[in-house]
């Protein structure tokens, strides 16, 4: 596959940028559903919840344990919170939420859980972003991960999260090496986060 790197700049996404129009409302500015951390680190959460916000995204919900509802009610009175307490109840929401966009893996532990609750997500809806401990999961055979990515698929790892689910890349090459050979083993998005982030796209572009 030929990578051809772009720097990013304005020039670049300005013009399809989705500013908002006078007759947009929250249903037209697409939803992020957002899967709720373990109890010590719903900072995690709160922080893409923030972000989603931020970026102009018109819904948001957060999706978590019953325990974890009043801390995101008081943080956010206007996000919409759910509570899920099983793989089924997951399962339902995804098959109701088809279009959405799921976020998983910030402050969701390292365990199993974690991964069934990624598995679930990625088998059964179109756009997604793995992150964080979601992607961790995967480290003890990461080709169970790469078999379920495809091109509305995001995965966004700092270096050593990159190297824990892409153990046969060398750690001495450099970055951009690093996620052309990444883009070659799985097809999805691929944002490497550092101080030169780099984001690589299946198409073989990437932009730093």
């Amino acid at each position: 596959m030929k990578s051809n790197i772009i720097i990013n700049s304005s020039n670049l996404w300005l013009r399809g940028f989705p500013w908002k129009k006078k007759e947009d409302h929250k249903y037209s500015r697409g939803k992020v559903i957002i899967f709720g951390s373990q109890l010590n680190m719903v900072g995690s959460t709160i922080l893409s919840a923030e972000a989603a916000l931020r970026v102009g995204t018109g819904s948001v919900k957060i999706i978590c344990s019953k325990k974890n509802l009043p801390i995101y009610s008081l943080k956010f009175p206007s996000v919409l919170k759910e509570e899920i307490n099983s793989l089924n109840s997951l399962k339902k929401l995804i098959n109701k939420e088809k279009n959405s966009i799921f976020l998983i893996g910030p402050g969701a532990g390292v365990n199993l859980i974690t991964k069934k609750r990624t598995e679930l997500i990625l088998k059964n809806s179109k756009y997604a972003i793995i992150d964080a401990d979601a992607l961790t999961c995967f480290k003890k055979k990461p080709a169970g991960l790469y078999s379920l990515l495809d091109k509305n698929k995001i995965i966004t790892p700092h270096i050593k999260e990159f190297h824990s689910i892409f153990p046969k890349i060398s750690k001495k090459i450099n970055n951009y090496e690093k996620i052309v050979k990444a883009s070659s083993v799985c097809k999805c998005n691929i944002v490497l986060k550092g101080s030169n982030t780099l984001i690589s796209s299946p198409n073989g572009n990437i932009v730093l």
